[in-house]
């Protein structure tokens, strides 16, 4: 009897989906949804590419699943690529020097919803959902990214700080970024994987279990890590350091003269150098000469 339950059960999930589409909802991550429960707009099929005027911008703020395309160092550009009855759907408005980018309503289409923006400057960016960013040609200023859901963003170029806040299950990739001063800021199950920083200071607070990445030479490196994450640093060369770790997560890193380090619960941080200064606390600690 237990199996043919299983198989009516299985039979009704297989009928369910049969009836289902990928909807695209406003500020949200992309779902499988039933369509005749649904009042998403359907694309009409012909992808058209729209002009926007767009200037006096150097921040942006995207949500809910676009492709958006940015190229920092060029003239202000603006546009927009989706079916042509979906256009007016994707909204683009500038609020006290932000450009923000979203979905007005839920629509079903087979072609990804695309935003291409060029500006001469990027200072702030802030992305929500499970939407592509790409970033490139930073070119010097300071960068802010506040990044919260399952979304992917790619950065690359030059900035003189950086100032990363993350959460959820998405990912950061910056490994063709250079930055001076960081601080990275990483909670939930997602991962921040950033190049070279050369800079006074490096700072990095984890949280949850996800993972953070860096190269680079800073004076200073603080990290502090809470949770079952891993902050792999040993590709950052610092002169002094200050780790510690609480839970199961691990650190590694390089130093070279001074070290504080401290483990509570089965997490290790292990360290690569000779620091001649150490104060080492917790059971979990390793240094390799």
């Amino acid at each position: 009897m237990r199996s043919i339950s299983l198989a009516t059960s299985i039979a009704a999930i297989a009928l369910g989906l049969a009836g289902c589409a990928i909807i695209v909802a406003p500020g949200e991550d992309i779902q499988f949804k039933t369509a005749f429960s649904e009042h998403a707009v359907q694309g009409d099929g012909q992808v058209l590419t729209e002009a926007r005027t767009v200037e006096g911008v150097a921040q942006l703020d995207m949500r809910g699943p676009l492709q958006l395309e940015v190229r920092v160092g060029e003239a202000n550009a603006l546009q927009v690529e989706a079916d042509s009855n979906l256009l007016p759907l994707i909204r683009t408005q500038v609020v006290n020097g932000t450009l923000r980018v979203w979905l007005e309503s839920e629509v079903r289409t087979d072609h990804a919803v695309k935003v291409r923006w060029s500006v001469p400057q990027l200072s702030q960016i802030t992305t929500a959902g499970s939407g592509r960013l790409s970033v490139t040609g930073l070119n010097g200023g300071p960068l802010t990214l506040s990044k919260s859901g399952s979304g992917t963003s790619t950065i690359s170029g030059r900035v003189g700080i950086l100032n990363v806040q993350a959460s959820g299950s998405g990912e950061l990739d910056a490994r063709e970024l250079e930055s001076g001063n960081a601080n990275l800021s990483l909670a939930g199950s997602g991962s921040i994987r950033v190049g070279k920083v050369s800079a006074e200071s490096l700072n990095v607070r984890l949280r949850g279990s996800g993972q953070l990445q860096a190269t680079g030479a800073v004076e200073r490196l603080n990290a502090n890590l809470v949770g079952s994450g891993d902050a792999r640093l040993n590709d950052v060369r610092s002169v002094h350091a200050e780790l510690s770790t609480t839970g199961s997560g691990d650190i590694s890193a390089s130093v070279e003269r001074s070290l504080i380090a401290q483990t509570t619960g089965s997490g290790s941080i292990t360290v690569y150098g000779n620091p001649a200064q150490r104060n080492i606390s917790g059971r979990h600690v390793k240094v390799v000469n």
